[in-house]
Formats: structure tokens, C-alpha cells, sequence
């Protein structure tokens, strides 16, 4: 990254710096909030941080494997492009 100074002691960032550090700081903020969302148990509705008891790899999907600290049963998320996809088991349809 390239920094100049000016002659009023200001540091200023070049625009192309300035652009891939904007793309950078937003891609930040992207996975910061993807690894912070808590997902909610799908029957009983508690909500559980995204810490994950195992992990693993299942076919184009990343597979993680939850405790619900209410029921103390697990339950697995499936992300696909790093979005939850669903949940096994399912959750609940209410009419």
C-alpha cells in the first residue's frame, strides 16, 4: 500500500490503494457478519452461536454439526457458497 504524505502532515492513500482497501474493508465486514450469525435450533428456536461441534466436507456443501444447549441434541447446517443452505432436521412450517 502506498501512503504520501502531504505538506499539512496529512497521510493520504493513493485511489487505486484507496479502491482495493474499500473492497478489502467490505469483504471484512461480509465474513465478520457471516461468522457472527447464530443460527436458531429448528424446534425449539434457540438460538445457537455458530461454533461448530464438528465439521466436514459434503459434496459441494460445508457440513457443521450443532448442540442445542435447550434440548442437548445436535442438529447439522449446511452452507453452500457460504450461505446456509438448511438444516437437518428441518424446521418446523407453521400455518
Amino acid at each position: 500500500m502506498l501512503l504520501m504524505v502531504n505538506n499539512s502532515s496529512d497521510i493520504t492513500i493513493g485511489e487505486n490503494e484507496k479502491d482495493s482497501m474499500q473492497s478489502f474493508m467490505k469483504e471484512k465486514r461480509r465474513l465478520i457478519s457471516w461468522c457472527n450469525k447464530l443460527i436458531s435450533c429448528p424446534n425449539c428456536g434457540t438460538e445457537l452461536p455458530n461454533k461448530a461441534h464438528k465439521e466436514w466436507k459434503y459434496q459441494s456443501y460445508q457440513v457443521k454439526m450443532l448442540i442445542c444447549p435447550n434440548r442437548k441434541k445436535s442438529l447439522k447446517a449446511y452452507y453452500q457458497n457460504g450461505r446456509l443452505n438448511h438444516t437437518i432436521p428441518k424446521a418446523k412450517v407453521t400455518s
